[in-house]
């Protein structure tokens, strides 16, 4: 029997975040959410996440600090959302490094393949 996945679900919007964590636990996930952009590093050097889900609209979040934080092996699997509208926010987490870019009006649904086929 497999360890069930952990993701951490960086978001501040508290609606929002409890559908991510709905999605996520669905697959049988174990979900945490940090409403902190500035605890990234310090929940995902604690956490062995497999997964995190990063809100692009999160005040204070520097998403190349924030993929420059995680550890190098077993790197887990970092999903952006933010507005459609913000396709360049969009486009630079893509840059910076994040594996799924996603506008938020997918995100709990693509959270949930990403964490059913880790």
């Amino acid at each position: 029997m497999s360890t069930p996945a952990r993701v951490l679900i960086v978001c501040s919007d508290l609606f929002f975040s409890t559908q991510l964590r709905s999605a996520a636990q669905v697959t049988g996930a174990q979900a945490d959410v940090e409403l902190s952009a500035a605890r990234i590093g310090e929940r995902t050097a604690a956490g062995h996440y497999s997964a995190i889900a990063l809100d692009l609209e999160m005040s204070g979040l520097d998403v190349a600090a924030a993929l420059a934080a995680l550890p190098v092996e077993n790197r887990p699997h970092v999903m952006a959302f933010g507005p459609h509208v913000q396709a360049q926010r969009l486009k630079a987490a893509r840059d910076a490094g994040c594996d799924t870019v996603v506008p938020r009006s997918m995100a709990a649904e693509a959270l949930a393949k990403m964490v059913d086929g880790r």
